[in-house]
Order: C-alpha cells, then structure tokens, then sequence
C-alpha cells in the first residue's frame, strides 16, 4: 500500500549513494524527487568459451508469465513462419496461451548459457517496463543477436541494426517483421548484425562493490 511505498522511500532518501543498473530506472528515481541514482550495469560471468554458434532458431527465455509475452512470441512466430516450429521456451511456468513449441523448463543457468549460445536469435516479448534484463547482457556477451521489444531499459542495451533490433511493445507484426528480416539476413550469409563483432564486457559481480567504492 501506500505506506509501505512512502516508507519504502523513505529509506532509499537516507543512503548517500544510489545506483541503478539502467538509465531508465534512474530516471525514475529522479522523478520521484529521490537522488539521481549513479549507473552501474549489471555485472556478468559468461565463460570465455561460450561463443555464439547458432543453428537452434529461435529462443525466448524468461518467465513465461503474460508480462514476458511467452504468447506474443508464439503469435509472432507463427505469422513470421507458418508451420515452423523452429522455437524454444527456457523459463518456469506455462505459457499464457498454449502454442506447439518445445518449452525445456527451467535450466540451470550453465545450461541457459548454452542454450543462448546455439540459438540462432534470442527473442524477447515483454509488455512491461523491464529494467536492466541479465539475459541480454549474457546474449550479447555471447554474441547471439537479439529481438527485444522498445520498453524500458531495453532500448539502452541494445545497439539496433548492430546487435540486436527493436519492436514495438506488445506488437506481434512488428516483431514477426524482425524475425524475418533476421533470418533473412542470416539466410544471404550477411552475419545478421555483426552480433559476434560486438561482444559486451563481462563484469563478475564480485567487482561491482569495488566499482561502487571507486566512483564515490
């Protein structure tokens, strides 16, 4: 409720220092007449030997919750590749409308990691406002290209037309438009973005306290 919100910033108005990993929650931040937080994204640990490879399709990992968009990914896809079941779903729960795709569960994150990297696309659906999603940080780390929709702290996370290309929200058109302008890239040998020409720093998490203390 109320209260709990009021105390809630009440309490991030008493520390000295604030950080958000996206620009977007920072800004957020602001309006609410708390300090402008410093930006620190998240830190990474991909092993220097996964690399992207390709040749699974398309992958949607996450949540498979409606604020996800699991089912406008399946709708998206259908419309981009009638027949195809070139899709697979990593994430807990069941998709909020039923599709034929091979939905693999929850993994460990090793496993996520490996997925990811033999996905020929990382695609993502959500409808909300996402912060700073680790999942694109990983793909990017990896090298796998990645369709994600214009919301949030996604947009700051994605360098359009280099490694990855965004959609608006909730627009299962659009997005089948970015699934096929990707595989048709990929398709004409075009490496599809240069997403392995643009490889994102891993930052161990364990750094992120020390990057913190040296931007004081």
């Amino acid at each position: 409720g109320s209260a709990q919100r009021n105390s809630a910033f009440e309490e991030l108005a008493r520390h000295s220092i604030l950080v958000a990993p996206s620009m977007h929650l920072a800004e957020r931040a602001k309006e609410q007449g708390l300090p402008k937080p410093r930006l620190i994204r998240h830190g990474i640990n991909v092993p220097m030997g996964v690399r992207h490879r390709g040749g699974d399709g398309f992958l949607f990992v996450g949540t498979l919750r409606p604020h996800k968009g699991p089912d406008l990914v399946a709708q998206a896809f259908q419309i981009a590749f009638p027949g195809s079941l070139n899709l697979r779903f990593v994430g807990d729960g069941e998709p909020a409308l039923a599709n034929p795709f091979e939905a693999l569960g929850p993994l460990p994150h090793n496993e996520v990691l490996q997925h990811i990297a033999a996905a020929d696309f990382l695609v993502m659906g959500s409808v909300w406002p996402e912060n700073a999603p680790l999942v694109i940080s990983e793909a990017r780390a990896i090298g796998t290209p990645i369709i994600a929709p214009r919301i949030g702290g996604i947009p700051e996370l994605i360098e359009e037309g280099i490694d990855g290309l965004l959609y608006p929200p909730g627009d299962v058109n659009a997005m089948a438009n970015c699934m096929q302008q990707a595989a048709q890239q990929q398709a004409q040998q075009q490496s599809l973005l240069n997403a392995g020409e643009k490889i994102a720093g891993n930052i161990p998490p364990k750094t992120l306290g020390e990057t913190i203390l040296n931007n004081q």
